[in-house]
């Protein structure tokens, strides 16, 4: 689940600033785009995920329960 909050987030950050930080040492361009992503991730595509994994998780329970004598 992390993996489906992060990756979105990073693609969006290097496909937006990337071309800001292309000149920037290694360093400088992680932290910069770690600054910008980890909150993000922490508030917003995180907790989307979940939220979104809870409601189809339920869904499939909800379904398994109707089909059962």
């Amino acid at each position: 689940m992390v993996w489906l909050a992060v990756y979105p987030s990073v693609l969006l950050v290097i496909s937006l600033v990337g071309d800001v930080l292309k000149d920037w040492s290694l360093p400088l361009r992680v932290l910069g785009a770690t600054i910008i992503i980890v909150p993000i991730v922490a508030n917003i595509t995180e907790p989307a995920v979940k939220a979104a994994v809870t409601a189809i998780e339920r869904a499939w329970l909800r379904r398994g329960s109707r089909s059962a004598p």
